[in-house]
């Protein structure tokens, strides 16, 4: 059973889609809520999933996301050890970028997003790391749309999370997207939506993607 949260900013995307945020549906009747996160993603929103530890949040993201997005895709995935270790979520969604990527940069800015790579971060302000990584997104996006995929915020470093929000509340007018998941716990909302900035759809999922029945809230 896959349920969707009225979105954090009070409205829809303003290009052409308007979902009914407050539905829930048997995945195995209609592809329902997936189906509409995939338009709000791709109308302009973000999207948040998020559910208990036994959701999977990474097949419904593979749903939402998969034969929708044309563009260049930036994705990580936190796992439990990454909470104390600063910047590995931001490494990690930076890890497939190529020399090719990074030569559209200043030398500074360069120096900036190797040191985050290469781990060496201790005399990086958090700051410089987020305007460096802001600067690279958006050169990035004059050259494609771009979706960023951020898999267990529960898991990840704090530094990493400061970095993304960041940069998500300054790219409303640039082609960039951001889909996250959270795992929660009971009926509770994800601790940190906060970083995906508006419009943002959240979408709860069950345990099974194809919960027994349908139900309104």
């Amino acid at each position: 059973m896959t349920t969707l949260v009225r979105p954090t900013s009070g409205a829809a995307p303003t290009r052409g889609y308007n979902i009914d945020a407050e539905t829930t549906v048997d995945m195995g009747i209609r592809p329902g809520p997936l189906e509409a996160a995939r338009k709000w993603l791709t109308a302009g929103g973000n999207v948040l999933v998020f559910g208990t530890k036994s959701a999977r949040t990474s097949d419904a993201v593979d749903r939402i996301t998969v034969a929708s997005w044309l563009g260049r895709v930036l994705r990580c995935a936190a796992g439990p050890e990454d909470g104390h270790r600063p910047y590995h979520g931001l490494r990690r969604l930076l890890k497939p970028v190529a020399a090719a990527d990074l030569a559209r940069l200043s030398e500074a800015c360069r120096d900036v997003l190797n040191a985050v790579l290469a781990g060496q971060t201790q005399t990086l302000s958090q700051a410089v790391v987020a305007k460096t990584v802001l600067t690279f997104i958006h050169e990035l996006s004059r050259i494609d749309h771009v979706l960023l995929v951020v898999e267990n915020l529960q898991w990840m470093d704090q530094v990493s999370v400061d970095a993304i929000e960041f940069v998500a509340a300054r790219v409303h007018d640039w082609p960039v997207r951001l889909i996250a998941t959270e795992w929660v716990t009971g009926e509770g909302l994800p601790l940190r939506r906060k970083m995906c900035s508006s419009p943002l759809l959240l979408v709860r999922l069950d345990a099974n993607l194809s919960g027994p029945k349908a139900s309104h809230h």
